[in-house]
């Protein structure tokens, strides 16, 4: 019999400042819990999707406290965030991002946002989108390849 399927997602928090994001990644664990997966939240504290470097660095030492034998989901405004650690992180474990949309939509410092998650979406082995219009947009200006992206639409349950 072999264990249950087990994941670790990772976002930037605090958890109560529930943003439509936020919101989203709390409702996957919620929704894998029921269907019997072993799911967990990992809050990286910080100012994303621009950390300092002391944010920076708790964050990877999160990242890389969690157990070999889980699979390793980052949401995107950490992911693209910490380019560097990413890549490390990559070359011990398989990695997910979950890309609500790309980081250069955040506004200022566009350039260094999309090129740090261009960085990462080509170090993970799937990434997940909450929409078709983002998946479209990661394999067009991203290179991430259609075959890597899975679109998992926020359902309808009220907020």
């Amino acid at each position: 019999m072999s264990a249950a399927p087990a994941f670790t997602l990772a976002f930037p928090g605090p958890a109560e400042r529930l943003s439509g994001g936020t919101r989203y990644d709390l409702a996957v664990c919620r929704t894998a819990e029921a269907r019997g997966v072993d799911a967990e939240t990992l809050v990286l504290h910080g100012d994303y999707p621009r950390p300092s470097v002391e944010a920076r660095r708790k964050g990877r030492a999160r990242l890389r406290a969690v157990a070999p034998e889980r699979l390793l989901v980052i949401d995107g405004l950490a992911l693209g965030a910490l380019p560097d650690e990413i890549a490390r992180l990559a070359e011990e474990r398989p990695l997910v991002a979950l890309c609500h949309h790309p980081l250069a939509d955040e506004g200022p410092h566009a350039a260094a946002l999309a090129a740090g998650e261009r960085s990462s979406l080509a170090r993970v082995r799937g990434v997940v989108t909450t929409s078709a219009h983002t998946a479209r947009v990661l394999a067009r200006d991203y290179g991430v390849p259609a075959a890597a992206l899975t679109v998992a639409r926020p359902g309808g349950a009220p907020w």
